[in-house]
């Protein structure tokens, strides 16, 4: 049985809270949303000192408007916010990216996670749609856009369309390339989201009460933007 998201609690943010403002250090977090309410916010969820976000992607364009290639992406600010639904096929809720695909965003500033994602797993709960097209890529992204690796799901798929990966968890190993972006691609639901990854250091006590009342550096503005259309 699933956990409820480990930080969405006052207790399990207090904790972690404390644990953060030692000294940087590779540190173990799970996202899973079996025990929040259908239609919540992710990014309302998570502790204002983990310096991370989920959020609608959409393709990045070049000046002339015309798309990158290979495929580049960044938050959709037009989307709506990324959330959680009833799940397809196991108990609970999930993240849904029924409609699109969501980027996975860590920030680089305090509370944030500046070398990138030493490891990255979900549990694909299923597809909203069947993988006629071929195999749909989790890709990840170092902070200048480069693709560093990729997770390929679909590859099995039957005649239906129905792919092996469903109802399991797949990991990626990134130590040492600065992923810094993850895109989970459209038409699916994801639970059991799990990083491992070394933490900007926290400031001492004192400075901490500053840190929280602006949420860190790296992804404030554009969380800040999203938050206010609720």
């Amino acid at each position: 049985m699933k956990k409820p998201l480990l930080l969405a609690t006052a207790a399990a943010a207090l904790t972690f809270l404390v644990s953060a403002a030692r000294p940087a250090a590779a540190l173990d977090i799970t996202f899973t949303f079996d025990g929040v309410a259908p239609g919540s916010l992710v990014n309302s969820l998570i502790p204002v000192n983990v310096n991370v976000g989920f959020f609608p992607a959409r393709q990045t364009v070049d000046q002339n408007g015309d798309l990158f290639n290979p495929a580049r992406y960044e938050a959709d600010p037009t989307a709506p916010d990324a959330a959680v639904r009833a799940a397809l096929r196991s108990p609970g809720n999930a993240l849904d990216a029924e409609l699109g695909p969501v980027l996975f965003q860590l920030g680089t500033g305090p509370g944030g996670f500046p070398s990138g994602l030493d490891t990255f797993s979900f549990f694909l709960d299923g597809y909203t749609n069947p993988l006629f097209l071929g195999p749909l890529p989790v890709l990840f992204y170092d902070a200048n856009d480069v693709e560093q690796a990729r997770i390929l799901l679909g590859q099995d798929a039957d005649s239906n369309g129905v792919a092996d990966e469903i109802g399991t968890t797949l990991t990626a190993n990134l130590a040492g390339r600065n992923v810094q972006k993850v895109i989970l691609p459209g038409g699916a639901f994801y639970d059991t989201v799990r990083i491992s990854a070394p933490q900007a250091v926290i400031p001492e006590p004192g400075t901490l009460a500053l840190l929280l009342g602006a949420a860190g550096a790296g992804l404030t503005p554009l969380l800040r933007h999203r938050l206010l259309k609720r």
